[in-house]
């Protein structure tokens, strides 16, 4: 009992002080669950984020495996129609039955020759960046689609932002760079190799370095024009005529267009915003330098000394191939042929690899995907 009063005296002496430990004791267990549950929750946003990212990674990485597997699909398309187009075998065949105008047919097949493999560089990169902007546009879309329909089992097409009927109208568009595109690019490149090349003589001895020059002479002349006519000013060809027909083109303006046209409309206008940009014609440099390059570095195989290919020299003679010239008649076959690599429809030809691991390519891509995979924001009306 006395025990009980020494406590209950204690307890009124210090009864402030016991209450304040009470509710410091209290509120720091208070702090902790909030600070315990606030941590959960931040994990488990953090693993939400983490798993929304892998996600997204793993669509983008689909995505540009689709891209090379459908640009190399059409390789085959594109080769055939250059074939038709500039037909240097029906020339060749010619040439082999001895013709009264030999000279003639050997001075189209010049023109032709050369506006073959190089309308290839330009196709081929053009098909290349083409489908990937399409597709990564394409890609993003159907991502918001799919965060969409993850929180509902069942969703309308009608406010997809890609549905499937969309998507098969989108990416029937490529078919004008493989249609008319080609036509008027290759129509475009025999023009600037008439310019350049069209009045180089058969018989005029050239080295490596010389026909570099000329193939950037060519180039030069195919991706510039004068601003207006007797001007020198020049301007960069767009090459998105290329590609897409004109904005006014199909135009349909009624008021009775099903919601698969309004969205066609809307996508088409996206990819030809991004085509026209600045980002859009680094890329398309860069391929076709490649091309051009990978162009070259065949060619330089051919330029040896008639003599290096002896027993014994080839090993240990080290030939420029900038000091070997030979007539323009003799390469106008090896740039016929070399289409052939240029245009090749497997995965390991050269440049095809080359065209890969261009590493601004790569980042217009992702770039072009990270911008059309963020859902859009909603405003209240």
């Amino acid at each position: 009992m006395f025990a009980l009063q020494k406590v209950w005296d204690f307890t009124k002496r210090h009864r402030r002080k016991l209450i304040f430990t009470g509710a410091v004791a209290g509120g720091l267990v208070a702090l902790a669950r909030l600070a315990k549950w606030r941590l959960e929750e931040w994990q488990k946003k953090e693993a939400e984020e983490s798993l929304r990212q892998a996600k997204k990674q793993h669509h983008f990485d689909n995505n540009q495996r689709t891209c090379n597997i459908t640009a190399l699909s059409l390789l085959p398309n594109l080769r055939q129609r250059l074939g038709f187009l500039l037909d240097t075998d029906l020339l060749t065949n010619l040439l082999k039955q001895s013709p009264d105008n030999k000279i003639e047919i050997w001075e189209e097949l010049k023109i032709k020759s050369f506006a073959r493999t190089i309308s290839a560089i330009y196709g081929v990169s053009l098909l290349f960046i083409v489908l990937r902007v399409q597709l990564n546009i394409l890609g993003g879309y159907m991502y918001v689609d799919s965060l969409t329909t993850s929180d509902s089992s069942e969703l309308e097409e009608g406010l997809l932002l890609a549905p499937p009927s969309l998507q098969k109208k989108f990416l029937v568009l490529i078919e004008y760079l493989l249609g008319k595109g080609v036509e008027d690019l290759t129509d475009r490149v025999r023009s600037a190799v008439a310019t350049v090349v069209g009045s180089l003589s058969l018989k005029e001895q050239l080295t490596l370095r010389h026909t570099e020059e000329i193939l950037a002479d060519v180039r030069n002349e195919m991706e510039f024009h004068p601003i207006q006519n007797g001007c020198e000013e020049m301007a960069p060809v767009n090459f998105i005529d290329f590609v897409l027909p004109t904005a006014d083109e199909n135009e349909e303006a009624s008021d009775d267009a099903s919601s698969d046209d309004v969205l066609l409309k809307r996508i088409t206008t996206d990819l030809r915003d991004v085509l026209d940009s600045s980002d859009f014609r680094k890329v398309l440099t860069a391929c076709v330098g490649r091309g051009f390059s990978h162009l070259l570095g065949c060619m330089a195989q051919f330029f040896r000394p008639a003599n290096a290919s002896s027993a014994g020299q080839s090993d240990t003679i080290i030939v420029n191939a900038n000091d070997v010239s030979m007539p323009l008649a003799k390469i106008i076959p090896i740039v016929n042929g070399l289409v052939n690599t240029v245009c090749t429809d497997h995965q390991a030809g050269p440049l095809i690899k080359r065209l890969l691991l261009i590493e601004s390519m790569n980042d217009f891509a992702a770039n072009i995907y990270e911008t059309f995979s963020e859902p859009p924001i909603l405003t209240a009306s």
